[in-house]
């Protein structure tokens, strides 16, 4: 069985929240969104986990994400694809001689790149693949909290072709 955390961590840069969140994971694949880091950040990271940490810091401050993985119970890992943006990360693992696809992705706020994220995220689908991360994308009225809102948004139906596919 593999083991997958995904956690919006709305900036990792502090020393005392990385320690927290990256010593031990109790997990075999821990993907991160809106992680904020620079080159120190992830030298920083590096040194509190021993794992495999592929990242993509982008270049927008608010973006960023990262996938680690436990070296202990993958096998073998590998970077498939990056964006500029530091909004999707693509990685193969094996497990048990199985190799499956991880997509991580931190969803921009405007509707419109959303829509051309998912539509983009379509290809690198295979029937091995685990999507993660934040969509930014109220799916059903009971997803509704104080914070968003149900609305058209045509994000969401490129997110549940998706979720079908």
């Amino acid at each position: 069985m593999l083991l997958l955390h995904s956690l919006n961590v709305n900036g990792l840069r502090t020393c005392g929240r990385m320690k927290n969140i990256l010593s031990n994971p109790a997990c075999d694949v821990l993907c991160l969104q809106e992680t904020r880091w620079d080159e120190d950040s992830l030298k920083a990271a590096t040194k509190i986990n021993k794992g495999e940490i592929y990242y993509n810091n982008g270049t927008n401050k608010s973006c960023g994400i990262a996938t680690i993985i436990n070296t202990n119970m993958i096998e073998n890992s590998k970077l498939i694809y990056k964006d500029n943006e530091g909004r999707i990360l693509i990685i193969d693992i094996i497990v048990n001689n199985s190799t499956f696809r991880i997509i991580n992705v931190y969803a921009s706020n405007c509707e419109k790149e959303r829509k051309e994220m998912f539509n983009k995220i379509g290809r690198w689908v295979n029937n091995k693949t685990l999507i993660v991360g934040d969509f930014n994308t109220v799916l059903t009225k009971s997803d509704i909290s104080v914070n968003n809102v149900y609305k058209n948004d045509s994000s969401r139906t490129a997110l549940y072709e998706l979720m079908n596919n």
